[in-house]
């Protein structure tokens, strides 16, 4: 069986940059679809491959160093994965994605 390359490097604390939004002006925040969607788009950029699914249970604030723990789901088995904001300004912010050393368990 062929393992999504995150999930062999995420042995090596798999930490991508570069994932940037703009903020909605409404609720000030990153939004759920949103963040789901850019940890997918990248994880498929920086390293070739995209989890099955990806699932959050909210909102992010866009401040710096806000966090969220997300769940993804590849290959049979699920993944903790934590975005963390690194910098908002003028209605965009920016946020590194980190997959988990280990496994939660099956999907």
């Amino acid at each position: 069986m062929k393992l999504p390359a995150f999930l062999l490097v995420a042995g090596a604390v798999l930490a991508l940059g570069g994932c940037s939004v703009t903020v909605q002006k409404t609720d000030n925040s990153i939004s759920k679809e949103t963040l789901e969607q850019g940890i997918a788009d990248t994880l498929q950029k920086k390293v070739g491959d995209r989890p099955d699914t990806v699932t959050c249970p909210g909102s992010l604030k866009p401040e710096p160093g806000a966090s969220i723990r997300c769940e993804l789901t590849a290959v049979g088995l699920r993944y903790g994965v934590t975005a963390t904001v690194t910098s908002a300004e003028n209605g965009k912010a920016n946020y590194d994605v980190k997959v988990d050393n280990q496994p939660l368990g099956k999907a």
